[in-house]
């Protein structure tokens, strides 16, 4: 039988923020199942008086949005993720040749790193008056480090400029119903260089370089985030979904 409510502990983040970290994962909810989850969530919490929560639920579930609320989760954000299907690409402009945009090579990866801890302010763990920055920064950065030791995803890209790295490209490839779907996962850009137009020659290289290998083209942003939807419009992604991003804190 399937559970309509799971809470998993994500070791990842629990390992960084140094306390318990769970992630709750709604399946299927109907008001006469309600009174079962909640209970399950009080029981969780009270064996773990240190910890964290989050979950992320679609936009159109309001009422979930409620419910939860009166729990103590609040949202720090909302996702919004933007598609592209390959089978219905268009041609793209050429990328500028004052950026020079392949995989990282050896030497490179603590500018990477570096860029990373630095540059982000709309991540859900920036928004998060309950979470400082120097973690939030140090989630970032960790996130580079696993694709740097080979531990997740499938390419880093870097563009830099006069031999300077100026920023970087997380792509991870998954598989859903046989449909391969590539992913930025994650994408920096060094503050000094922002809104020069890198990171979208960065999106660009992506699409090019995954398009003809995959059903599908995902990125997710913040809503707060206007510059990066325009960016991937730009691109030629469009807007297939929405979600609110829900924490609680237990200290």
């Amino acid at each position: 039988m399937r559970k309509l409510m799971r809470i998993e502990e994500d070791v990842w983040l629990s390992d960084i923020i140094r306390k318990k970290v769970f992630k709750l994962t709604f399946d299927s909810l109907s008001s006469s199942t309600k009174r079962n989850w909640q209970t399950t969530i009080a029981q969780h919490e009270s064996e773990h008086s240190h910890a964290m929560y989050y979950t992320k639920i679609s936009t159109e579930q309001v009422s979930l949005l409620y419910q939860l609320s009166k729990l103590g989760f609040y949202p720090v954000d909302v996702n919004v993720t933007f598609e592209l299907e390959c089978d219905r690409v268009t041609n793209l402009s050429p990328l500028k040749t004052k950026y020079t945009i392949k995989e990282i090579a050896s030497g490179e990866e603590q500018q990477v790193v570096n860029i990373a801890r630095t540059c982000f302010r709309y991540s859900r763990f920036h928004l998060d008056p309950a979470v400082n920055n120097e973690i939030a920064d140090r989630i970032k950065s960790e996130w580079v480090f696993n694709y740097i030791r080979k531990q997740r995803g499938d390419r880093l890209f870097v563009a830099s400029m006069e031999e300077k790295t100026v920023g970087f490209l997380a792509a991870i490839v998954s598989e859903k119903q046989g449909k391969k779907i590539g992913i930025i996962d994650l994408i920096g850009i060094d503050r000094q260089y922002q809104r020069q137009g890198i990171g979208q020659e960065l999106s660009k290289f992506f699409r090019v370089y995954y398009q003809e290998d995959c059903n599908r083209l995902r990125v997710g942003t913040q809503v707060a985030n206007i510059a990066s939807q325009r960016l991937y419009q730009k691109v030629g992604f469009s807007l297939s979904q929405s979600q609110y991003v829900l924490h609680k804190h237990l200290n």
